[in-house]
């Protein structure tokens, strides 16, 4: 028998405290524009890493670090979440992988967060 049910809100909430209890956690920028794909496993062209924090805020896992302005300053076009992941482009999992538009260059410092959330 097969049927369908509801998870609970503490289900989810396990579920978020694990990605926040990751190691390894490294948000990844490039330059690719491949259309992101729940089949990812990487960047389509990983240009710079950097190791990120992480931690559980309500009912939301939040990923942040801050790019400096001697850090990735060409024209960002994806961004990805990893974790299990080292300094070593393409290492760990990848969570998250989104298409941007950024302009970096060495007259600003950017954040970059991801906020998971399973509805």
């Amino acid at each position: 028998m097969a049927t369908q049910g509801t998870v609970t809100l503490l289900g989810r909430l396990w579920v978020l405290d694990l990605i926040a209890a990751a190691s390894g956690v490294y948000v990844a920028i490039g330059d690719g524009t491949t259309e992101p794909s729940q089949a990812d496993t990487g960047l389509a062209n990983e240009r710079f890493r950097k190791a990120a924090g992480i931690y559980r805020d309500g009912e939301q896992v939040v990923a942040e670090c801050q790019v400096t302005e001697v850090e990735a300053n060409f024209g960002w076009k994806e961004i990805g979440l990893f974790v299990g992941g080292s300094d070593v482009a393409g290492s760990g999992t990848l969570l998250v992988r989104a298409l941007v538009d950024e302009a970096k260059d060495e007259l600003r410092t950017v954040t970059v967060s991801f906020e998971i959330s399973l509805t």
